[in-house]
């Protein structure tokens, strides 16, 4: 059974090749197929949909890249096949433990360890405002949880966990800590890291409260696409965060006023 990035690849590559057609009929698939830096047969298993046609996603990814395909259209793609991109990223945000939640700095601390250059505690406390003692003492809980192992004297992020996943959702109230968390984040990166190497913005904007679902939906999508154009990148070397905040201000008056 074909992935849903495989089905999204075959439509990209049958359009790209008919628009090709239509400005030059002489155009062929072996040409295609070598623009696109794929072999002849498997452009022509591709295009005409036959069942268990190997590529990789990196390699369907290059293609894309190959044949000049509109970045847009790559970044949809990228998305399509978040789910085998990120799939620590996604089970990153399922953690069922309070403390993941409500301090800012579990899930920094966790990351960190996945880096290509790991950095030294002393590093992490510095970056993140807090003591290297309480640096040692989240590494401990998180591998006492199950999120991080202990192999040969070296902390690292376990293979896929089950641990990692949860059918239970926080309360309100955690979740009210957990945004309260992430502004102490953006609070501290405006205190200590120069403005180039963030991008803090707001809009203001009028507009109905039917549309809210519309709005979060697209604010969901819109975390996904980033996130798979960053997870894509080979390098590990840094660890970011975004937090978009949507509410609603409230400046009319109520009907009990009127």
């Amino acid at each position: 059974m074909k992935e849903a990035w495989q089905t999204q690849f075959e439509n990209i590559l049958e359009k790209q090749f008919q628009d090709i057609k239509k400005r030059n009929r002489r155009f062929s698939l072996r040409t295609f197929a070598k623009t696109a830096n794929i072999s002849p047969t498997s452009m022509s298993f591709i295009l005409n949909r036959t069942p268990n046609w190997s590529l990789s996603l990196e390699r369907a990814i290059e293609s894309l890249e190959h044949l000049k395909v509109t970045q847009e259209k790559i970044d949809h793609f990228k998305v399509i096949a978040s789910k085998k991109l990120h799939e620590a990223a996604a089970s990153l945000s399922e953690f069922d433990q309070n403390s993941m939640l409500t301090s800012p700095h579990y899930i920094p601390i966790l990351l960190s360890q996945n880096l290509d250059t790991v950095p030294s505690n002393k590093v992490l406390a510095e970056k993140l405002g807090i003591e290297e003692t309480e640096v040692l003492n989240i590494i401990e809980n998180l591998i006492s949880l199950g999120h991080l192992e202990r192999v040969q004297g070296k902390v690292r992020l376990p293979a896929a966990s089950d641990k990692l996943k949860t059918q239970d959702g926080p309360s309100n109230e955690v979740i009210r800590q957990h945004h309260a968390a992430n502004m102490d984040i953006i609070r501290h990166s405006l205190l200590n890291d120069p403005a180039e190497a963030r991008d803090v913005t707001s809009l203001t904007f009028t507009g109905d409260a039917s549309q809210i679902e519309e709005v979060k939906k697209e604010i969901r999508q819109f975390y996904q696409r980033v996130h798979a154009i960053m997870n894509h990148s080979e390098k590990k070397n840094e660890i970011f965060k975004i937090l978009v905040g949507f509410m609603p201000l409230n400046l009319h008056e109520s009907n009990e006023s009127l």
